[in-house]
């Protein structure tokens, strides 16, 4: 079975190197602005650890991490079927969805918070 990596094609894939560590992947962490984020993420050596980083962030900046993480994940199924974008539109198909989250979910004014 080829364990290679299905976008770089020069590693063995596990979820490290596909989240944090394929090039591919620290260009689209890049576009967000979130490489030292990434940096941070791929020194740890258990995913304990990186779940309870990841939770530590703020609402607005998990709610985009949570994007981020699935759309890199679908992706590498896309180009497993021949099919790829560049890390910057998947940047902006990560970024986008997240922003319209934080719009939905905001409390504004005259209005209560938990209905």
């Amino acid at each position: 079975m080829d364990t290679s990596c299905f976008i770089g094609q020069r590693y063995d894939e596990d979820g490290a190197h596909l989240f944090f560590k394929c090039k591919w992947a620290r260009e689209l962490w890049r576009e967000l602005g979130w490489e030292s984020v990434r940096e941070q993420i791929s020194t740890l050596t258990d995913v304990k650890q990186c779940v309870e980083l990841l939770l530590a962030l703020p609402n607005e900046k998990r709610s985009l991490l949570a994007m981020l993480l699935n759309n890199l994940w679908w992706e590498r199924n896309r180009v497993r079927g021949g099919e790829s974008r560049s890390p910057q539109e998947l940047a902006w198909l990560t970024w986008r969805p997240s922003e319209e989250f934080k719009e939905l979910t905001k409390v504004h004014p005259g209005t209560r918070g938990n209905q």
